[in-house]
Formats: structure tokens, C-alpha cells, sequence
């Protein structure tokens, strides 16, 4: 496989953006990225009767990374962050809070930062659950997991 792309952080980061509006989708979520420059979030997401609403920073990178920079705490906006790791090939996915990334922070020269080491935890390891789904219905709650499961 060819290299080209590896490099370029906006493809990179773009890769990470959509496999996680691919997974919230699957679990119901109808999901609006919004333009790259917005400030905070990367996706809103809101349930299928529009009951529910959520915003969700996404990071996608080629191998592990830290999170940040943030010079306030105060910047963190969204519901949840969802970082991947080895996005061209098979991602690997960190689902935290608002709340469960400040509490990871560190802050590095004046800025905040979640080290990789502080947020590759079981705890956050491909944590769908945490968000939830955006379907109304059990049954189809149950037809997906058994698809994830098969």
C-alpha cells in the first residue's frame, strides 16, 4: 500500500471524521459533520424522533497521539470526544465525556493536553455505549448489536 496520504493531517483527520459518523449512523444517529473550521465540535448528532441531541469532537490520527492543545479548559464544548488511532488501516477508538477528559488533562508550557497514556484506558477503549443509541425502538437496538456481534 502506498504512503501517500499518511502525511497529510487534514486527510487523516477527515478518515477519523467520517469512520465515526459511520459508526454513530449504525447506531442510529442521524450525523451532521459540520465545516472543519468550526470551533469545538466536528459532528452533531441527534436521535431518530429528535428527542435527543449531542455534540462530539472527533480526532483521527495514524498512531497513537496526544490530545489538545487547549489553552482553557473552557474550550471543551462538546458532549463527547471520540479519538482514532490507525485510522487508513483498523481504527482503534477512544470515547470520553467532557468531564472524562479534564480530568485527563495536563497542562505542557502554558496549554492543556490529554496524553495518550492518560486516555488509552479500558475505561475509554471503543466505549460506544457510553453515547448510547439514537433509535427509538428496541428491536432495532437488538438487530444491530447482533449485526456488530456476527
Amino acid at each position: 500500500m502506498s504512503k501517500i496520504g499518511f502525511s497529510n493531517r487534514q486527510i487523516t483527520g477527515n478518515i477519523g471524521l467520517y469512520y465515526i459518523c459511520y459508526k454513530l449512523s449504525r447506531m442510529g444517529w442521524n450525523v451532521l459533520p459540520t465545516s472543519r473550521n468550526a470551533k469545538g465540535i466536528d459532528i452533531i448528532a441527534y436521535g431518530k424522533q429528535g428527542e435527543k441531541m449531542l455534540m462530539i469532537q472527533t480526532k483521527g490520527y495514524t498512531k497513537k497521539a496526544a490530545v489538545g492543545p487547549f489553552k482553557d479548559v473552557s474550550e471543551i464544548i462538546a458532549d463527547f470526544y471520540i479519538v482514532s488511532w490507525n485510522v487508513y488501516t483498523s481504527p482503534v477508538t477512544y470515547i470520553l465525556t467532557k468531564e472524562e477528559l479534564k480530568s485527563v488533562l495536563s497542562k505542557h508550557k502554558g496549554v492543556y493536553w490529554a496524553e495518550s497514556k492518560d486516555y488509552a484506558k479500558d475505561d475509554f477503549l471503543q466505549r460506544w455505549d457510553k453515547i448510547g443509541y439514537g433509535f427509538v425502538k428496541n428491536e432495532e437496538i437488538e438487530y444491530i448489536t447482533k449485526l456488530d456481534q456476527d
